[in-house]
């Protein structure tokens, strides 16, 4: 039987470095002296933080949320949740694991308390984002959020199942790697004219396209052969990856690309805006 979720507000101006302790002894370490994790979720540089939402069960922190004044706007809030779970896992340089029902619960509880808590101090609407199919989403869906595409994506092929489409052209001059550093193993192929890395942890592979792939004037088709080409190496070297995850930002070469080379939408970057005040 899941005990219950307990969720507390606490809007001291100091609640984020109060809190930074305990997140550490979460990922298994001691915060340092300055913290030097650069994920959205650590910055200490927001303006007019007003507080953060934590969820705790039997005691363990399982995730929180900071809510701080609008930057552009003084009327608005705005909140980052994050679970613990999915922190440690990038703090330990994994893949990020797939949402699990108690991340859709335990995120979504946060944004609505972050929304109570705003509503409390008398702001006119919290902003917060993430993907449309995420657990963000389904927050947004239950606070009746107002929605407005972003320019990311998440991106997802299962290298068992997948089968590289008929009428993609093999890559010109195609070269593969694998390098080991375990428990990461790092694929690569490339042509004279674009490259693709990704690194597979466990039975997950990821790519950043901001960071993974480098790429001049290739044609979307061109990439989506090298796409077709690591998914190959994926299911033949390392047959235990079942999910190859891409994370696309404003690159339209890439975007057009992976459909292209069989691989499918999972979750749209969504901006939300939750009225709290009627009228």
């Amino acid at each position: 039987m899941t005990s219950e979720l307990i969720l507390e507000w606490d809007g001291r101006p100091d609640a984020e470095a109060r809190l930074t302790p305990e997140i550490y002894a979460g990922f298994g370490t001691s915060a340092p002296a300055e913290t030097d994790y650069d994920d959205t979720a650590f910055e200490t540089d927001r303006p007019d933080t007003l507080g953060v939402v934590t969820a705790r069960r039997d005691g363990r922190l399982l995730g929180w949320s900071w809510v701080y004044r609008d930057p552009d706007d003084a009327a608005t809030a705005r909140a980052q949740a994050a679970y613990l779970p999915r922190e440690a896992a990038r703090f330990h340089g994994e893949a990020d694991p797939q949402p699990t029902p108690d991340e859709f619960d335990v995120i979504t509880r946060l944004y609505l308390r972050s929304a109570d808590a705003a509503r409390a101090i008398g702001l006119r609407a919290l902003r917060f984002s993430g993907g449309d199919t995420q657990p963000e989403g389904q927050a947004a869906a239950r606070l009746h959020a107002r929605a407005e595409p972003g320019d990311s994506r998440i991106w997802f092929a299962r290298p068992a199942s997948w089968q590289p489409p008929a009428d993609l052209p093999a890559p010109a001059e195609l070269i593969t790697s694998a390098t080991e550093t375990p428990p990461h193993t790092t694929f690569s192929v490339s042509t004279p004219r674009a490259s693709i890395t990704a690194l597979a942890v466990d039975d997950q592979a990821y790519i950043n396209v901001g960071e993974d792939i480098d790429h001049d004037d290739a044609e979307p088709e061109e990439l989506a052969a090298l796409f077709a080409a690591l998914l190959t190496q994926l299911r033949e070297a390392r047959p235990e990856v079942t999910e190859l995850g891409v994370f696309e930002f404003s690159d339209e070469a890439v975007r057009r690309a992976l459909p292209m080379a069989g691989l499918h939408l999972r979750a749209q970057h969504t901006h939300y805006e939750v009225p709290l005040i009627p009228g």
